[in-house]
């Protein structure tokens, strides 16, 4: 008697408590209500989408959102939806999230992201049909320095965060160039695209391929500007990749046949060097050295005459340079010289044609 009793009370105050707080009785079939699976992705310098798992019977949530190490938190509820996005957050900034299920007060654990983008995965899963053996970008305006790269045969290779790899170009800039040489075991046949990141959503877009080549050549060498509306002056860098392949490239992500991918980190400035420095910079120099087939000419204002001597001292070629280059590839191998006249003062650099 005393346990029926019991079992009587015990059904009595639950139904009270609950006709009390009705919005209790419709959480209570819940067992779990802590926000899982929260995922931050589509992440820009100022934005991110923030997602989580849907709760049976959960309409209403806070997003939290700080900084790494700040103790306030910024609260965003959502209603209705599993998502959130989030604006005008901070460049290069870690940020911490938590999600909050605001009828119980359930709290998600963290997650962290930093506010710079994330990019897709890509190499090839055989590298003999074509791998990159010199990388080189030349910025013309700004007195920015080169890059110079010289790498061995790989699937893939990283240099984001190689600091002798960085590439700094000035917002707005015209004619800087981007030179490539390859390597080759099964086929002398490659595809080669370039793309550089320029709005920092973390996607290769279409108008963000400055360079498409389908040749049978060595190597090869472009020109390409830079928007003046890219993120600059900003402590991350966005990512320039260089796909080569012996097959048609139809996507900057993914896998495939066979070849090599390299990305590069770059930093863009609205501001060009000091006065100073950017004296320093300009110095007439060639590049790549040694060269097989375009030689590349950094520090001259315009297009300007030249000739070219062999060890010997014989003139064995002269003219105009085209874009600021030389095609060389009909000299023999060897030591030459080029005799560059700019501003009437010739300026003779010594160079290897392989």
């Amino acid at each position: 008697m005393k346990k029926i009793l019991f079992l009587y009370l015990l059904c009595f105050s639950f139904l009270f408590f609950y006709s009390k707080n009705p919005e209790k009785l419709q959480n209570a079939g819940n067992q779990f209500t802590i926000p899982t699976n929260i995922v931050v992705s589509n992440i820009t310098f100022s934005s991110a989408h923030i997602s989580w798992d849907a709760i049976q019977g959960s309409t209403q949530f806070t997003v939290k959102i700080r900084p790494q190490g700040v103790v306030t938190w910024m609260l965003f509820p959502v209603s209705n939806i599993n998502a959130y996005d989030a604006f005008s957050l901070s460049p290069c900034t870690v940020y911490e999230v938590q999600i909050m299920e605001n009828l119980t007060g359930d709290t998600s654990g963290s997650v962290f992201f930093t506010a710079k983008p994330v990019y897709c995965p890509s190499s090839s899963l055989n590298s003999g049909g074509g791998w990159l053996v010199t990388v080189h970008v030349e910025p013309t305006q700004g007195g920015f320095p080169g890059m110079i790269s010289y790498s061995s045969i790989s699937n893939y290779s990283d240099y984001t965060n190689d600091p002798l790899r960085k590439i700094t170009l000035l917002a707005g800039s015209m004619y800087n160039f981007f030179y490539y040489e390859k390597g080759y075991l099964n086929s002398t046949h490659n595809y080669l695209k370039v793309w550089i990141d320029f709005n920092g959503n973390g996607i290769f877009e279409p108008q963000e391929n400055v360079m498409a080549e389908n040749s049978h050549l060595c190597c090869g060498t472009m020109i390409f500007s830079v928007p003046n509306s890219v993120a600059s002056d900003i402590q991350c860098p966005v990512v320039l990749r260089v796909i080569n392949s012996d097959s048609p490239i139809n996507d900057p992500c993914g896998q495939f046949a066979s070849g090599e991918v390299e990305d590069y980190a770059v930093y863009f400035s609205k501001a060009a060097l000091a006065t100073d420095e950017n004296t320093k910079r300009s110095e007439i120099a060639v590049f790549p050295n040694p060269v097989s087939y375009i030689l590349n000419i950094s520090g001259i204002t315009s297009d300007s005459d030249f000739e070219i001597y062999n060890a010997a001292g014989q003139k064995v070629s002269e003219g105009k340079t085209k874009n600021k280059t030389v095609n060389v590839n009909h000299l023999l191998k060897g030591v030459y010289f080029i005799q560059i006249k700019e501003k009437e003062t010739p300026v003779k650099l010594k160079f290897i044609k392989k």
